[in-house]
């Protein structure tokens, strides 16, 4: 249920945030690994596998240990270089050369070598060491379902060795915790101490050995007339006590310690009742199934694999055998510590599983997919503790209700390209939640969406928001709600579409969290369920470039606060604009009275340049009512250049017949009007100079909003999410919607009337509405 502890690949706890209705699949598969362990999963459950060429990539790449996985092993994907780069041996000589007088040319072939090659060592006057990159089709390990997996089980060759492998997980990172026997004492009493007392039997070439060891856990130690059997004064004791004595198993306490302890259990257990045969491989093999159960699970917590056997021993008893290959060293006693080689030549094989069968389950039981918190989105599966990958929750969901042939479900978002390329085609769209041959139909002309099962999916768009009028459902899929230009009116149209009777009317909403009042409504119902995550959960599916650029550079941020941890923001104190402040005075675009509209301007604050890293140009169109009222009407900023802005301003005077365009000049200069008149020759323009700063001159147009007399319409988000977050001593990059909405408003109303600068609502005043 959500809020479960689980664990994740790298050893860490980590939530579970969401979890599926309990169904039966219509198909599913029976996954076995080549050390014994089965798992059950869907056809559609999620794994992130390496096959036989990403592990070759992996042991062939020079800049990675080729004994071990990388520790971010989800997200690996291979470095390299393009093209050649000539050794420090060859490009040396030919710089001498160059130095010397000889030209390029003659310098590169008598070092044989391309000259080329030589220009960003010339430039550095010095051997530069190149440094390796991913690429976008960089082989790496990715995530596949079952399906997947058991379609391309073997390797595409002759042999047809087995293809997909899952490392290990690392060992579980517990904290320390008091434990009422000392760790390596208990283990070796588990293994060779008689089940009634304090004594232990072991023969006499390693009783020294392990009487020092005990000793070190404060114990005292003395010998019995038998030169086998010794005692440990006081920890019959502390059998007693923890329920061990005639009852020998390991107690949960010990197996979520912390990995030190762990360790130390292990080596008890394994310098008294285990052996190293050859290989280096470890055992443990004992007539106890419930000690047997815990050193499986013991030694699956420190990150190795096990196999487990039975047998029958001479006396016609039931041995039970852990075998293992250890990662780490096991042993205490020096006859068997000497004996473990770490230096083989396939260490990589220690430290995976391989999938050898994916067999198909005539009768599959109920399942239930789930969403954790990790940061690579996965959790540890069944008792051998194998690394499982997370779910999409909005597409997964829809597959989940799809599985009803009588179902409903609507899709929305923001804009119907939204809906084809993010919702159904997307990576994590539905269509990547079904394997091929299995998907559903999609019909993008009749917004339809036809599943293998008989449901239906109706795809609409949120920019009209009266075109969600229509269709009746059950269910509901809602992507970024807030990213909608009419949220609320969008809202309330799909609330009346749940119109189909029957049980079990939900809907799962997908968006950045923004603090608008519909999402703050939404989330105070205490019908709804919250789920949150941040991008650092989807780091495996997202590219390096985007990692560096994007999540790195904006952590901390406000900005990354909102879209990355996926935090619900609220207002900055200093900010000139609240958030209440704007939901206070906002109109409808339907309610406007276009007859009392007397003046409709634009206004521009143009960037320098059009980079992917410049500012944006601000472009905000505005009006003024009768009443004098001003309505900011539209946001029309851009990052293009300066005929591409110019040409978006010029459309909208044309489509709009605006009054004017105004535009700052503080930057542009007499090329601002240029611009704008090589494409509208007759256009009303006037310009505005910067001559105070941005605080005086923003100050007496949001004493307006306070007053009630500027309005915006649906859909300014990203005009208001600037509003309210710049202040005096912001370092964020220049507010240009900001810039331009301050000229707009100073046009139509600051310079031709006296603003008070009280911070004070006036008598609200009739504008058309």
């Amino acid at each position: 249920k959500p809020g479960a502890i689980l664990f994740d690949e790298q050893g860490k706890t980590c939530r579970v945030t969401w979890v599926s209705d309990i169904e039966t699949p219509p198909s599913a598969y029976a996954l076995r690994f080549r050390d014994g362990a089965s798992i059950l999963a869907c056809a559609d459950h999620q794994w992130v596998t390496w096959t036989y060429a990403e592990r070759k990539a992996l042991l062939r790449s020079p800049y990675e240990d080729k004994h071990v996985f990388p520790r971010d092993w989800p997200r690996w994907k291979l470095r390299r270089i393009c093209g050649t780069q000539p050794s420090e041996s060859r490009i040396r000589p030919a710089l001498a050369l160059i130095a010397s007088g000889l030209s390029i040319r003659k310098a590169a072939v008598r070092a044989g070598i391309c000259r080329s090659s030589l220009k960003v060592h010339l430039a550095a006057a010095k051997y530069v060491r190149r440094t390796p990159i991913i690429y976008e089709d960089s082989p790496g390990p990715r995530v596949r379902t079952t399906s997947e997996i058991a379609a391309t089980l073997l390797q595409p060759t002759a042999r047809a060795d087995l293809n997909h492998c899952i490392p290990n997980c690392l060992p579980l990172d517990l904290p320390r915790v008091r434990l009422p026997i000392p760790p390596y004492t208990l283990g070796a009493w588990l293994g060779d101490g008689g089940s009634h007392g304090a004594a232990i039997t072991q023969h006499e070439p390693d009783q020294a050995s392990l009487i020092k060891n005990i000793e070190r856990d404060g114990f005292e130690c003395r010998m019995h007339s038998h030169p086998q059997n010794f005692g440990i004064l006081g920890l019959q004791i502390l059998l007693r006590t923890t329920g061990l004595l005639r009852n020998k198993h390991i107690p949960p306490l010990y197996l979520r310690a912390s990995i030190p302890q762990r360790l130390a259990l292990l080596q008890g257990l394994m310098d008294t009742d285990g052996g190293i045969e050859r290989a280096s491989t470890a055992s443990f093999s004992n007539t106890n199934l419930n000690l047997a159960d815990g050193v499986y699970e013991l030694v699956c917590s420190l990150g190795m694999k096990a196999t487990r056997e039975q047998r029958k021993t001479s006396g016609n008893y039931d041995s039970h055998r852990v075998t293992f290959t250890p990662t780490m060293q096991v042993f205490r006693l020096p006859r068997k510590a000497d004996r473990i080689s770490f230096s083989c030549s396939q260490q990589m094989r220690r430290r995976h599983r391989m999938i050898e069968a994916a067999e198909p389950i005539e009768l599959p039981g109920p399942m239930r997919c789930i969403t954790v918190d990790s940061p690579n989105s996965m959790y540890l599966a069944g008792r051998a503790m194998i690394p499982t990958h997370n779910t999409r929750v909005g597409a997964e969901t829809v597959r989940e209700w799809a599985r009803d042939p009588s179902e409903r479900i609507l899709m929305i978002a923001p804009t119907a390209s939204d809906v084809r390329d993010v919702m159904i085609e997307g990576p994590s769209g539905l269509m990547s939640c079904y394997p091929p041959g299995q998907r559903p139909v999609y019909y993008p002309t009749r917004h339809l969406v036809q599943f293998p099962s008989g449901a239906v999916g109706i795809t609409r768009s949120a920019d009209v928001p009266e075109r969600l009028r229509g269709p009746q459902f059950r269910k509901f899929w809602f992507d970024e709600l807030c990213a909608t230009e009419q949220p609320q009116e969008a809202w309330d149209q799909v609330q009346f579409g749940f119109r189909v009777p029957g049980p079990h009317l939900r809907g799962i909403i997908t968006t950045t969290p923004k603090p608008l009042k519909i999402l703050k409504a939404i989330l105070a119902n205490p019908r709804t369920v919250v789920t949150r995550g941040s991008s650092d959960e989807n780091r495996a599916n997202l590219s390096a470039d985007f990692i560096a650029d994007v999540i790195d550079p904006y952590r901390g941020t406000r900005l990354g606060r909102q879209e990355i941890e996926a935090e619900l923001l609220e207002d900055i104190p200093g900010a000139l604009w609240t958030r209440k402040l704007l939901d206070a005075t906002r109109i409808k675009e339907a309610d406007i009275n276009w007859h009392r509209i007397v003046r409709t301007i634009i206004a521009i604050d143009p960037a320098v340049t059009h980079l992917e890293s410049s500012d944006l140009t601000g472009i905000i169109m505005a009006m003024l009512t009768e009443s004098r009222h001003v309505i900011i009407f539209r946001d029309l900023s851009c990052r293009e250049s300066a005929l591409g802005w110019a040409k978006i301003a010029i459309a909208a005077y044309r489509t709009r017949r605006l009054d004017k365009i105004v535009a700052e000049v503080n930057n542009g200069g007499d090329l601002v009007e240029a611009n704008l008149r090589t494409i509208e020759p007759n256009v009303s323009y006037g310009k505005v100079w910067a001559s105070r700063g941005k605080h005086i001159r923003a100050e007496p147009v949001a004493s307006l909003y306070e007053q009630g007399r500027v309005h915006h319409v649906e859909g300014l988000g990203d005009l208001e999410d600037e509003l309210c977050s710049w202040t005096p001593q912001s370092n964020d990059p220049s507010p240009n919607r900001l810039d331009a909405m301050v000229w707009a408003v100073t046009e139509l109303l600051v310079q031709n009337e006296e603003i008070t600068l009280q911070r004070q609502f006036a008598e609200p005043y009739r504008i058309g509405i």
